[in-house]
């Protein structure tokens, strides 16, 4: 309990942290204003910066008022709706069609993919190389070639992961990716060690561009795309 306590930056130390990490956040980030890449700058300007549709947003409350109402999940490690309706944005301009998520929140964030597409396909990870499709009728396991068979749009992994777990499944997530893969990792800021993991995750060299915007941080692989970084306030 007291390192997760510590991983979720619930001391007084880790508090103190992430404020100067937001600050220090601040005086690196920008706006689209500051944006050369035509992709990212799309980004921004079509999705980032564009209000939230508004059935859309009414939906997302109506299923976050249910989910807590039925004690489904840690409401302390639910994202806020500015962060949610973000996602909800995202989701709708990439495309998403199937994602892997890895975290506590699985059944929260399928509720989130549910108010994109009719019928989504979402798959629960492990750091495993195991992984089970939500489906109607069970969760039949699935083995490591589903990886290479499915190739997933979207890995999305919670903050309740460690940096070192998150690193170990991006690692070996790295053989589905195609041009249109996107990983997010939240909880980037937490501490020193998620920070020095986050670093060394854009950093890899098959990630082209990577966006931070402090509660998480996403990482792409467009070939065409010349390695950049971007920092930006959303």
């Amino acid at each position: 309990m007291k390192n997760q306590l510590i991983l979720q930056g619930k001391t007084l130390a880790g508090i103190v942290y992430r404020y100067w990490a937001f600050f220090r956040f601040l005086c690196k980030s920008t706006n689209q204003h500051g944006v050369h890449s035509p992709f990212v700058f799309g980004l921004l300007t079509d999705c980032f910066y564009v209000k939230t549709d508004r059935a859309r947003a009414r939906r997302y409350l109506v299923f976050k008022r249910n989910f807590k109402h039925r004690g489904r999940g840690e409401l302390a490690n639910l994202m806020n709706d500015k962060h949610a309706f973000l996602l909800l944005r995202l989701l709708s301009y990439l495309k998403i069609e199937n994602a892997v998520y890895l975290g506590s929140e699985f059944l929260f964030f399928q509720g989130i993919l549910d108010l994109i597409l009719p019928k989504p396909k979402v798959y629960e990870g492990s750091v495993s190389e195991d992984f089970k499709l939500a489906t109607e009728e069970g969760t039949p396991t699935l083995y490591t070639q589903f990886l290479e068979e499915n190739h997933p749009h979207l890995f999305f992994l919670g903050k309740d992961l460690s940096p070192e777990e998150a690193y170990l499944y991006f690692k070996r997530a790295l053989r589905s990716v195609v041009n249109e893969t996107i990983f997010i990792f939240e909880g980037i800021h937490l501490n020193k060690v998620s920070e020095k993991v986050w670093n060394r995750i854009r950093k890899h060299s098959k990630v082209t561009v990577s966006v931070d915007v402090f509660f998480a941080g996403m990482v792409f692989f467009r070939k065409e795309q010349v390695k950049e970084h971007f920092t930006i306030r959303i």
